[in-house]
């Protein structure tokens, strides 16, 4: 992710500023907003989780019991472990044909502030969840993999033999076939034109790929500068994030001009240049 982006022909919208002018502070709901501007979105379930206690447990290593509200137990079951992130509602809503989702809890630190839409993969039925900065490859992660897929982790076998220490018969083949090739010292191919292209790749594939640090190349998929570039979205919505993001802007404006002229903390200055009707927590 960039950290700058370009949002009109004058002004440069640094995204590190934005998150440390607004750490720790109430950010504008994107779910409120996209409900102000006319889409109709639809809750994954019918309420969000409360601090409801709802049962008591015993502390090992106190010997004492222990209050365990709603969110706690369902996040622990979730996360496989205590803590984790919280976990929020996704709202989902479908505007010219796009059907598109939104979660608050990734409001403030990410630069498509929790929205993402989706396509069909062009190889199988399966459904390609991409970030909204970013335009979706023609096929779902499944289909990319060439090492295989590992069902256990829902990864390639790749991934899932070297980070998860997934053992099944098809990461296991996987391995194997990874020394027979390294055995038989393989010629070296060049990443790019061994390449199988798909339709809907091609644009990908005639743009200059970029090298990161461990040698594997990829190709530029972000909105090059403000949402209006973001030509993979339908048009209101384009329009709705980027008057989004301006509110935002206006609100680091406010805050950093705020702490230059005074003592008075960058939450109070926030919350009294813009309407706190609906507001969020936002997460470092």
């Amino acid at each position: 992710m960039a950290t700058a982006v370009q949002q009109s022909s004058t002004t440069t919208f640094s995204f590190a500023k934005f998150r440390a002018a607004l750490r720790g502070s109430r950010l504008p709901s994107l779910v409120e907003h996209l409900k102000a501007d006319g889409f109709t979105l639809t809750p994954n379930h019918a309420r969000p989780l409360s601090n409801r206690v709802i049962a008591r447990r015993l502390n090992p290593d106190t010997g004492q019991m222990f209050d365990v509200t709603e969110r706690e137990y369902v996040e622990r079951i979730y996360w496989q472990r205590p803590g984790g992130h919280h976990l929020t509602q996704v709202w989902t809503f479908e505007n010219d044909g796009v059907v598109l989702q939104v979660n608050d809890a990734f409001n403030g630190w990410t630069r498509h502030h929790g929205l993402r839409h989706a396509t069909a993969c062009a190889a199988c039925p399966s459904t390609v969840w991409t970030a909204a900065d970013e335009m979706a490859l023609p096929r779902c992660r499944r289909c990319r993999s060439r090492s295989g897929w590992c069902s256990m982790t829902r990864r390639a076998c790749c991934t899932a033999y070297k980070a998860y220490k997934c053992r099944c018969e098809a990461c296991r083949a996987w391995k194997a076939a990874k020394h027979r090739r390294l055995s038989t010292k393989a010629i070296a191919v060049d990443p790019i034109s061994s390449l199988e292209v798909h339709p809907g790749e091609e644009k990908l594939l005639s743009e200059e790929p970029q090298e990161t640090r461990n040698g594997v190349y990829r190709f530029d998929r972000t909105m090059r500068d403000g949402w209006e570039t973001a030509e993979w979205l339908p048009e209101a919505v384009q329009n709705s994030m980027a008057r989004y993001e301006k509110i935002l802007e206006a609100l680091v404006d406010a805050a950093l001009a705020d702490s230059e002229s005074s003592s008075q903390s960058a939450p109070a200055a926030i919350s009294s240049a813009a309407d706190t009707s609906y507001l969020v927590e936002a997460t470092a």
